[in-house]
């Protein structure tokens, strides 16, 4: 009789990895329902300059990295056609940037936004969600808009 020992080899019975669905769905939940109503005094700019956006930012963030790390355990950049064509956009959005009188300085926040935004899509199809996470998600974008349309309508009427 012979025996095989499979401890700290390739034979080794391998745990398998639990998606970081949960934890993902947490952040993106944060960043609609708390990070989106953050409120300070508007001091003038545009894009991150803005007082509402770096706490967004910052939610989305530790979303994008993990799905970067489910990418990396996975081995697997999943994407679809779509995800390509939306590629080659950025990349044609981002070509006046190189154009001689260009002001890459006054664009790049702009392009900044436009590039995390393809890594946000990118990042949502790493993700293999049941049907009942994918109508949290459309709920959560959903009860950030009444949200924001309370706060408009009470400054409207009260304010």
């Amino acid at each position: 009789m012979a025996t095989l020992l499979t401890s700290g080899t390739n034979l080794q019975a391998q745990k398998p990895t639990v998606p970081l669905n949960k934890r993902f769905m947490f952040a993106i939940g944060v960043a609609f329902l708390v990070a989106t109503h953050f409120f300070t005094p508007n001091p003038g700019g545009a894009g991150l300059f803005l007082s509402f956006n770096p706490p967004v930012w910052i939610t989305i963030s530790i979303a994008l990295g993990m799905a970067a790390y489910q990418t990396a355990r996975n081995r697997v950049i999943k994407y679809s056609k779509l995800s390509v064509a939306m590629l080659i956009s950025c990349i044609l959005l981002t070509l006046p940037l190189f154009y001689p009188n260009a002001e890459p300085l006054l664009a790049l926040p702009r392009l900044m936004g436009l590039w995390a935004g393809l890594g946000l899509f990118v990042a949502l199809q790493q993700f293999r969600f049941s049907n009942e996470e994918k109508q949290r998600l459309l709920w959560f974008i959903l009860l950030s808009v009444l949200i924001e349309a309370l706060f408009g309508w009470v400054q409207y009427t009260a304010l």
